[in-house]
């Protein structure tokens, strides 16, 4: 009679246990899992590699095609603002962020107007800043 009840309990017992998440164990699991000796973490790596020398090569005027030959596919183009382009990079090493830029840029009429993020255009580059004015990035002095 007891073995009747008993496997239907723990069945329902082991469903129910799903239902409920490792933090509600106080993260025991994860620490002790994250931190166990010759446990591998491979290096993650998400988005796109951006490198000074590759904006370097941006130019006011330069249309999407020649932007993406440049660059690659951006990470992100959003649906309702097709002007605007996101490119991410994040690198994670042994559960560590390594790495971690963006860059954004802007096209008016499918020509590249503007760029903002973690990189900056070299020096005698003319580039447009948030719309407003063109200017010259300044050579730097020795």
């Amino acid at each position: 009679m007891h073995r009747q009840f008993a496997t239907p309990l723990i069945a329902l017992t082991l469903l129910a246990s799903g239902c409920s998440t490792i933090d509600d164990w106080g993260g025991i699991v994860p620490t002790a899992v994250g931190s166990a000796p010759f446990v591998y973490h491979p290096p993650v790596q998400q988005g796109n590699v951006i490198t000074q020398e590759m904006v370097n090569q941006l130019r006011p005027g330069m249309t999407k095609s020649q932007v993406r030959y440049i660059l690659g596919t951006p990470t992100l183009v959003d649906a309702f603002h097709q002007d605007r382009w996101d490119y991410y990079h994040r690198m994670v090493e042994d559960g560590v962020e390594t790495e971690r830029y963006r860059l954004t840029l802007f096209f008016t009429q499918d020509e590249l107007t503007s760029m903002d993020g973690d990189f900056r255009p070299k020096a005698g580059a003319a580039v447009q800043e948030k719309g407003q004015q063109v200017y010259t990035v300044p050579e730097a002095e020795d």
